[in-house]
């Protein structure tokens, strides 16, 4: 039995090695293909963006006075522009106190307006309304008195107490 397990186990890792062997030699293949492209498409980058970059360095070695200005008048404008933003921001912030200030000025302008408008409704009230109601109601009662006298002497004068009376029960109903 050992002889037969043997057979079977050497057959087994022969098969397994000739598997092996197999996927070594397509991986070989696919690497060669892979190989072979890289190879074309390296040169196919050789061929066109080697002449583009000596083309672009040659033109920077012809410009570089240029950019060099350029890179200057650029560091220039940048620091003329940090220089103004500086001043409008200290240009908008004192605008913004000033503005702030008014403001409460305003505020306070209104506050005692309103104040004042106030303290003048209230003396108003009291000196000229209150009393006004007070004599009106004063005289009201003197009115309604002297119409009460009035309309008893009228009675007696026409017919007595009856018409008094209902002149008195008219009264009151009004």
């Amino acid at each position: 039995m050992n002889d037969t397990l043997l057979i079977i186990f050497i057959s087994v890792t022969s098969v397994a090695v000739i598997i092996e062997a197999g996927v070594l030699a397509a991986m070989y293949v696919a690497m060669k293909k892979t190989a072979d492209e890289v190879s074309k498409l390296s040169h196919e980058v050789r061929s066109r963006a080697l002449p583009a970059v000596e083309s672009v360095q040659s033109l920077i070695v012809n410009n570089r006075d240029r950019v060099e200005e350029i890179i200057e008048n650029l560091a220039a404008a940048s620091t003329t522009a940090r220089s103004q933003l500086v001043r409008i921001d200290s240009t908008l912030n004192d605008v913004l106190d000033r503005t702030r200030l008014q403001v409460i000025r305003a505020d306070e302008l209104a506050t005692s307006t309103m104040d004042k408008i106030e303290e003048t409704t209230e003396i108003v009230q009291h000196g000229i309304i209150t009393p006004v109601r007070r004599i009106s109601g004063v005289i009201s009662g003197i009115s309604t008195g002297l119409g009460m006298f009035t309309a008893s002497r009228k009675a007696r004068k026409n017919g007595g107490q009856r018409a008094a009376d209902g002149a008195r029960s008219e009264d009151m109903f009004i």
